[in-house]
């Protein structure tokens, strides 16, 4: 409970004034890419009154502060330094003049990730394993932090592979990116299941080809119409020539 607090209080600045978050896993080949982002429309810290915390809480908390990148015994730490034998968080400011905002991201291998910090914080059961050839990607039912910060608004989930795709329970798909919305009306029975071939593989799960196609198309009809524009200036001083 410890640790998740910490991740959730390391969220507060960004949650007490309603929130959306967006949760990124782009798996490919043994490499799992994890961003979260969160972002709110205004300046909480000054709400922090309401969960008997100090300003000084929140700086304690900012951009500055080491997030471990797993749940593993020993890689918690409650001051401000880095340990040599622990992994962080690369953390990105997503402030601007209208919002609030914070990314956490990094690179995991496929046992690395079972000991994501976030992912496991989120859900009271996290299970990666392999059966039959297949991942499969498994969490409990409840997503926890609409229960810790009631505030949060929406979480989207999207999760994207060069791997073949066996089964989900995505609520859409959409440009091979899987996508869950997860609200305070179903965040008690919001389960992630995915489930993906470990060798068999796509070729174009990130539309590389329908974008060189889209790319070259463009080209042509600009290069058609240019074509066209010197075509009839030419004909246009031609026919005025004549006139002459």
């Amino acid at each position: 409970m410890k640790k998740f607090k910490y991740l959730f209080v390391m969220m507060l600045p960004f949650v007490l004034c309603g929130c959306n978050a967006e949760y990124n896993l782009e798996i490919v080949n043994d490499e799992y890419k994890e961003e979260l982002s969160v972002t709110a429309s205004e300046d909480s810290s000054t709400n922090l009154i309401a969960y008997d915390m100090s300003i000084e809480d929140y700086n304690d908390y900012n951009l500055d502060k080491p997030t471990p990148t797993s749940v593993e015994e020993g890689a918690f730490s409650e001051d401000n330094t880095k340990s040599d034998y622990v992994t962080y968080y690369e953390k990105e400011d997503l402030t601007t003049e209208d919002i609030t905002g914070i990314k956490f991201k990094h690179s995991f291998t496929k046992d690395e990730y079972e000991n994501s910090k976030i992912v496991n914080d989120s859900y009271n059961r996290f299970l990666i394993g392999t059966i039959d050839g297949n991942i499969i990607i498994s969490t409990g039912e409840v997503f926890k932090y609409f229960k810790e910060v009631p505030i949060l608004d929406t979480v989207t989930v999207n999760i994207k592979t060069n791997h073949k795709v066996i089964k989900s329970n995505a609520d859409e798909v959409k440009d091979n990116v899987y996508k869950w919305y997860i609200t305070k009306d179903n965040y008690e029975n919001k389960p992630i299941e995915f489930q993906f071939s470990k060798e068999e593989t796509v070729s174009n799960y990130d539309n590389v080809i329908g974008k060189t196609i889209l790319k070259i198309v463009i080209i042509i009809i600009s290069i058609v119409l240019v074509l066209g524009l010197i075509a009839l200036f030419i004909f246009v001083k031609h026919k005025r020539s004549n006139k002459l």
